[in-house]
């Protein structure tokens, strides 16, 4: 489903229509979002908590479920389990809450083949969850997987792709040396080892 595909009668839209800025977001200027979704914008992040916390917990208490009946519903579910806590909790372990569900809900719509009918920007999110995974056999598929969006991605996409998939070597290679993310021991009431306090003092 191509990003300008209008969903505004989906109980969903309002959280992809968001994310994506699907009324003014075309592949030539996705790069103007990056800041958005991996930065840190704090009027983006006010914006964003003030209209979906609410939709962030009903998702985490399974509420929304149904949701996930559509591709394109999983999806907003994913965003809602583990992109928006990150800017609605920024630094602080609630933005980690929904990762183990948003992970079930990829590895779930895998096995159903319901990525296959989303766009490339939105397979990048949909295939997120993995990205934040502790596990090492998640991390070493999040690579390959990431890759292979960055082989199909179009021309003026690629470097964009190229990107997030690099950052996906970096986690896998965080996870096989520690065999878990450092940075959120402190928010997690995890003690550092000296190897860890050596790599966050970098």
């Amino acid at each position: 489903m191509p990003l300008s595909s209008p969903m505004s009668t989906a109980p969903y839209a309002t959280v992809l229509d968001f994310w994506f800025a699907q009324r003014e977001q075309g592949e030539l200027n996705v790069d103007s979002r990056m800041n958005c979704w991996f930065g840190q914008d704090n009027e983006f992040d006010d914006e964003l908590s003030r209209r979906f916390s609410g939709l962030v917990e009903q998702a985490l208490t399974d509420d929304l479920d149904d949701w996930a009946d559509q591709p394109v519903g999983r999806l907003a579910l994913i965003l809602l389990l583990e992109q928006f806590p990150r800017h609605i909790h920024r630094d602080a372990r609630n933005a980690y809450r929904g990762d183990k569900k948003a992970l079930r809900l990829c590895e779930q719509g895998v096995s159903r083949d319901a990525y296959r009918r989303l766009s490339p920007v939105q397979q990048l999110f949909f295939f997120m969850p993995l990205q934040r995974s502790e596990s090492l056999k998640i991390q070493q598929t999040s690579v390959k997987i990431f890759q292979a969006l960055t082989d199909r991605a179009g021309e003026t996409l690629r470097d964009t792709f190229q990107t997030v998939a690099q950052f996906a070597e970096l986690r896998r290679d965080i996870i096989a040396e520690f065999g878990r993310f450092p940075h959120r021991n402190s928010l997690l009431g995890r003690v550092n080892t000296g190897a860890e306090d050596g790599f966050l003092n970098l």
